[in-house]
């Protein structure tokens, strides 16, 4: 038997996870954090590490996909592509997000963009501010808005 160093119960071999940092946790407790980690958005890889407060060695990508559940996973991936996207454009580009069905774009930040009063969204055709996200609000500002 092996002791999970976040719940402190005792569990079989084939229901742990041995962390090449040495640090041992069950199936449940490590899904559980993880799965936190990504459903609040902390999915940068520096987040995703060793629960033990006083390691944080970051874990293997593999063994977290193995433990997180499908709709999880996707959530997962969706972070990590804008993650990506998100280093991936210029000053000169912007990325907007539909916050109907959370499909992201990349937009060229320019005295048009600038000036646009609504986008609408090419994946559930959702029509909203660029700037602030909400419904189109022609001739008022975004803070006027809200």
């Amino acid at each position: 038997m092996y002791d999970c160093e976040i719940c402190y119960c005792s569990y079989e071999k084939h229901e742990m996870v041995f962390l090449l940092c040495d640090h041992t946790f069950c199936n449940y407790c490590l899904g559980d954090f993880l799965n936190n980690l990504i459903m609040t958005a902390k999915t940068t890889s520096n987040l995703l590490v060793c629960p033990d407060q006083n390691c944080r060695k970051p874990l293997d990508i593999n063994l977290v996909l193995s433990i997180l559940s499908k709709e999880t996973k996707e959530k997962y991936y969706t972070f990590m592509i804008r993650d990506v996207a998100r280093k991936m454009i210029d000053e000169s580009s912007f990325q907007v997000v539909c916050p109907r069905c959370q499909y992201f774009f990349i937009a060229d930040i320019s005295e048009h963009f600038k000036s646009l009063t609504y986008t609408q969204c090419s994946n559930c055709n959702h029509k909203f501010c660029p700037h602030c996200q909400e419904d189109p609000h022609k001739e008022v500002t975004c803070d006027a808005y809200k």
